[in-house]
């Protein structure tokens, strides 16, 4: 049998949080469909669109900045997949 996740199961860190701007950034990355092919297609997205750049970032960098500079780290491309797929309803850790 199958328990379903109390709804306060993840919680946000402002990392990784997924507010109304970061859902906004988002939808350009996620289209409506399956949230399952959503979040295969995202992290493709991520690996093809954004730069490893280990001096771009810092440890506190938002999130919203790492997409709107393309660059970053592997936690700040985990922190802007974390938040994209929150912004849908997806539960993700950290």
């Amino acid at each position: 049998m199958r328990r379903a996740w109390p709804p306060c199961s993840f919680a946000s860190i402002p990392l990784t949080c997924g507010g109304t701007a970061i859902g906004r950034v988002c939808e350009r990355f996620l289209h409506t469909g399956d949230r399952c092919c959503s979040g295969l297609d995202l992290t493709g997205r991520i690996y093809r669109e954004f730069k490893y750049d280990r001096t771009a970032t810092r440890v506190n960098t938002p999130t919203l900045e790492v997409f709107e500079n393309r660059r970053g780290v592997c936690q700040d491309f985990a922190h802007l997949q974390i938040a994209c797929l929150r912004s849908i309803g997806l539960r993700c850790a950290t």
